[in-house]
């Protein structure tokens, strides 16, 4: 399975910008608290 992201949002004073290219069945993603995580996870689900 191939999972490509290319993201780009603004929420007032956050702008999050990734790439992404996963080609994996287990992914992990961790952060710190407020550095977007659920926000780009939120995106993918689209």
């Amino acid at each position: 399975m191939l999972l490509e992201m290319n993201v780009k949002l603004r929420r007032g004073h956050f702008n999050l910008t990734t790439q992404l290219s996963i080609d994996d069945s287990n992914v992990g993603l961790f952060g710190k608290s407020g550095a977007g995580k659920s926000t780009l996870l939120a995106s993918s689900s689209v």
